[in-house]
C-alpha cells in the first residue's frame, strides 16, 4: 500500500481549500480549554495556569500512545481567515447566515472575515510548508 502524503513528508493541510490555523489562535484554543479543568495545584507549581498546562503535557503523553484514529474529523463549517479557526455556522438552505448577529465574528481573534467553508478555494501561494505560519517566522 501506499505510504500517505504525510508519511512521505508532504505537509498537507486536513481541509486543503482552508488556510492554517496560526500558532495564537490554538494557544487561545488550548487556554480556553485549561480553563473548563478542576485539576489539583501542587505546592510547589507557580500558579494554577502552570498547573494546568503541566496537567496538559500528561494528558498529550498519553495521548500519543492512542491508537491511530483514521477516521478523526475536524469540526465546524466555516472558517476564520483572519486567524485560521474553524467555527460552527447556522445556515437557512439558500447558504446565508440565519442571523446576522450570529457567527459574523470569530470568537477567537474576533475578525470579521468568517467565511463557509465550501466557499473557500484552495489556497495557491505559498504552500503550507513555505508559509510563514508553518515554520514560524
Amino acid at each position: 500500500s501506499q505510504p500517505s502524503s504525510l508519511a512521505r513528508g508532504r505537509k498537507e493541510l486536513m481541509l486543503p481549500q482552508a488556510i492554517p490555523t496560526n500558532d495564537t489562535a490554538k494557544d487561545i484554543m488550548l487556554v480556553q480549554t485549561l480553563s473548563k479543568w478542576n485539576i489539583p495545584i501542587a505546592p510547589r507549581d507557580c500558579c494554577p495556569f502552570h498547573s494546568a498546562v503541566k496537567d496538559l503535557q500528561k494528558r498529550l503523553v498519553n495521548l500519543k500512545e492512542v491508537p491511530c484514529f483514521p477516521k478523526f474529523q475536524l469540526e465546524g463549517n466555516a472558517q476564520c481567515q483572519t486567524c485560521g479557526a474553524l467555527t460552527q455556522m447556522e445556515f437557512d438552505p439558500e447558504g446565508s447566515e440565519l442571523d446576522d448577529d450570529i457567527g459574523q465574528y470569530c470568537s477567537i481573534c474576533h475578525g470579521d472575515h468568517v467565511h463557509k467553508l465550501s466557499d473557500l478555494e484552495p489556497p495557491t501561494e505559498p504552500s503550507v510548508s513555505e508559509s510563514p505560519l508553518i515554520m514560524g517566522l
